[in-house]
């Protein structure tokens, strides 16, 4: 989820670049981790080099990771979450209403790569 909230709006290969950055920065995307951080965390992050610095989008892995152990939490486990939609199309409105900065080509990317 965290590669398509990096990606909108930019090229694939300019993530691509700083992905591996990106993942020691934010403890791998560990949800646990991430979902505590605050905002000397955040201050961190956006004084990581060679990164993209979106406040934005890193507010929004941040509430994402919340989001997804919620999920979890919830339907007894991600893979259930998405399963329990029943159609693309109701899965992919789902993600984007309760996911941030999650549109359409980004939900379609999540899904593709999960």
């Amino acid at each position: 989820m965290s590669r398509a909230v990096f990606q909108a709006g930019l090229s694939w290969a300019a993530i691509d670049r700083q992905w591996d950055p990106l993942r020691s920065a934010f403890d791998d995307f560990e949800p646990g981790k991430v979902a505590r951080y605050r905002a000397k965390d955040v201050k961190c992050i956006m004084a990581t080099p060679g990164i993209l610095h979106s406040e934005r989008k890193i507010a929004a892995t941040i509430a994402n990771a919340t989001t997804l152990l919620a999920l979890e939490e919830e339907f007894g486990g991600f893979r259930r979450y998405l399963r329990s939609h029943g159609t693309y199309g109701r899965l992919t409105a789902d993600l984007k209403r309760r996911f941030s900065y999650v549109g359409d080509i980004s939900a379609y990317y999540f899904l593709y790569r999960v």
